[in-house]
């Protein structure tokens, strides 16, 4: 596996999503967008990218209280970070569950439902919208509903008096209260 992180800038990002696809190996690649406040148009032009160069790459992102890059907490807007899997038989999939209504007994439904077809599972990766759901409920419907031999790491989608949290993944626009996996 190996991992790459940039900042996102309009000038070079294009040819830093050609970079990382020239080092990408036989298996998946997989993007995290960070965004401490840059504009959704920033955010759609790097998707647009990536989109175009890695038409293949699976990617998500939320919003982020900071940005953590080169292994700093970083002032800069936006920060990506792109995952390549070396192996063919590694896999990428990502789920985003909605809770714009408040309602955990559906997420742990369509948790159990999404957990059922999947095979090889290897690990999970939550982000949340903390503000806008009912976390405690939510993690305990993890605890109870993925098995134990899978392990589970994650945060939290921040905002702040600027601009709300929020989560998006490929394909899917943005939403402000839900459960990323």
């Amino acid at each position: 596996m190996k991992q790459f992180q940039t900042i996102y800038e309009e000038k070079t990002f294009q040819a830093t999503v050609s970079e990382w696809k020239s080092q990408c190996a036989s298996g998946p690649a997989f993007i995290h967008i960070f965004s401490d406040g840059a504009d959704e148009s920033e955010i759609t032009a790097a998707c647009a990218i990536i989109d175009e160069i890695m038409p293949d790459a699976a990617y998500i992102g939320s919003s982020a209280s900071g940005c953590i890059y080169e292994g700093k907490v970083s002032t800069e807007k936006l920060v990506i970070s792109c995952t390549l899997f070396e192996k063919q038989d590694s896999f990428v999939t990502t789920q985003l569950f909605s809770l714009d209504d408040g309602d955990s007994s559906s997420f742990r439904t369509s948790l159990r439902e999404c957990l059922s077809g999947l095979q090889g599972l290897k690990a999970i990766e939550v982000i949340t919208t903390i503000d806008t759901i009912p976390i405690r409920d939510v993690c305990q419907i993890i605890q109870e509903e993925v098995p134990e031999n899978i392990p589970v790491w994650g945060g939290g989608a921040f905002g702040d008096n600027s601009f709300k949290g929020f989560l998006f993944k490929k394909g899917v626009p943005f939403c402000y209260a839900g459960v990323l996996m």
